[in-house]
């Protein structure tokens, strides 16, 4: 039914208006990540903020959601491919939607590498208790292969990959939260309400803020979205409301289901098995970690999207070599930027892998760096809010301060990773994301320096996308 409806264009474009508004949720959801936050996400923030960690996830919410409602005051007036990019060219110039555009393909593909040696990982802790396990590499490169095929093949197949595998798990960590809270009956755990580790909950926070990233990636999907002057603003609220609400309430389980247990939370090599097993419900615990190792797929599926959708519309704009605007014919996709993207995550992981590196702290490693790119994104858009509303004639005073406390929630992360100075090699990875950052914006300038009509031409298409929705914008209004 839903393939009835797409329309093709032309062989230029992708397949326009094949999502619906639930295949749409599901691309920011998976992106986000949150059927793995059980094991990981939750225990790495717990080291942190203690019994403030559900605190520290809901600050991280509320920033979030500051962010969205700086993406979708342009969201709700246009949205092609790769949107994050063209709002902040939109507000604050080709130059700086070149270096946002370059910052979210570094956090899209690197956030998908990240999350790659995970499953290999997840995946021989399964076939240990056979006595069984396979080579990590192979078993990421097969999982690269699968991701890149599902990416290549077809988006709508992506998207309903994605929403089934992330809602599939998020309804198991739900009875899994809810089983440990109801079978303490009214014995509220107070201790978490009684905190007084704040500078723990402000370092957790930071952490639950990096868990939260990719909740914007729906835009990513304007030309490919049904009403996305609607949906996509909808689904960067939902799935932070969704994705926040979620680690919240984890949280909060885990940290009262630990409570008694050996170690502790933020020490526990399988912290869902052992509280599964203390709360006499070891099957969840076996479904959750099966969730979050399927769950794995759906955010590198969804990073390959992005990311793809980012490098093309790049390329589009003459910054990367015309191969990567390429549409395959029969598909509709990006391909080669596909093909790219998913080479590039695999890149990443193999030398990192070969060095010895376990694959939790090639997650924590590539993941931060990837995280910079995340920020450097809502930085520049929060920045660029107010210019672009003034110039539409719709800035109010209540758009300037909620501009102004989203570009304090971005700014604090960054201010967190350089100090206190962290230990090596954690100290570092800021000064690998600023070198690539440079790379990328050095090759703009030189192409800016080559031919200065780029930077004319990228403004010509700017327009062209916004005066594409200038219908729909009239149907809202009336």
């Amino acid at each position: 039914m839903e393939a009835a409806i797409c329309t093709e264009h032309n062989e230029t474009r992708l397949r326009q208006r094949c999502l619906g508004p639930w295949a749409v949720l599901g691309q920011s959801i998976a992106n986000i990540g949150a059927s793995a936050a059980p094991l990981i996400s939750i225990p790495a923030v717990a080291a942190s903020a203690g019994t403030g960690t559900w605190l520290s996830f809901l600050l991280a919410t509320a920033g979030v959601i500051l962010i969205a409602m700086n993406i979708n005051s342009f969201a709700r007036d246009s949205s092609g491919t790769g949107s994050l990019y063209d709002y902040i060219a939109r507000s604050l110039g080709p130059a700086a939607g070149v270096l946002g555009g370059w910052a979210l393909a570094i956090a899209y593909i690197g956030c998908g590498a990240a999350c790659v040696p995970l499953f290999a990982y997840y995946f021989n802790t399964f076939l240990a208790t056979a006595h069984i396990q396979v080579p990590p590499l192979l078993l990421s490169t097969v999982f690269v292969a699968a991701v890149w095929y599902c990416a290549w093949k077809d988006m709508r197949l992506s998207a309903h990959l994605m929403l089934g595998i992330e809602f599939s798990a998020l309804v198991v960590g739900l009875v899994l939260g809810l089983t440990i809270v109801f079978k303490q009956g009214a014995n509220i755990d107070w201790a978490q309400f009684r905190v007084h580790r704040l500078a723990g909950i402000g370092q957790g926070s930071v952490l639950a803020f990096m868990a939260l990233v990719g909740f914007e990636s729906a835009a990513s999907l304007g030309d490919e979205a049904r009403n996305p002057l609607k949906t996509i603003p909808r689904a960067i609220v939902a799935s932070s409301l969704i994705a926040g609400s979620y680690f919240v309430l984890h949280a909060y389980a885990m940290v009262a289901g630990f409570r008694g247990l050996p170690g502790g939370l933020a020490a526990s090599s399988a912290p869902v098995k052992q509280v599964a097993a203390a709360f006499g419900v070891p099957l969840l615990a076996w479904l959750l970690t099966s969730a979050g190792l399927v769950g794995s797929f759906a955010i590198v599926l969804a990073c390959v999207n992005a990311g793809a959708r980012t490098l093309f519309l790049l390329a589009q704009h003459g910054v990367l070599p015309p191969a990567f605007r390429r549409i395959h014919p029969v598909n509709r996709t990006p391909g080669f930027s596909v093909t790219v993207s998913s080479l590039i995550a695999l890149a990443v992981v193999i030398p990192l892998s070969v060095a010895g590196i376990p694959p939790r702290d090639i997650w924590g490693y590539v993941g931060s760096v990837c995280t910079f790119g995340f920020l450097t994104a809502y930085l520049l858009i929060t920045i660029g809010t107010p210019v672009y509303l003034y110039r539409q004639g719709h800035l109010r005073g209540w758009n300037i301060a909620v501009s102004a406390l989203a570009t304090a929630v971005v700014l604090i992360p960054f201010v967190a990773s350089v100090y206190p100075a962290p230990p090596f090699p954690e100290n570092i990875l800021i000064f690998i994301f600023a070198g690539l950052m440079a790379a990328g914006f050095g090759w703009f300038l030189v192409l800016r320096a080559r031919r200065p009509e780029i930077v004319g031409d990228i403004e010509v298409h700017l327009a062209e996308t916004y005066e594409r929705f200038a219908a729909d914008r009239q149907n809202a209004a009336g």
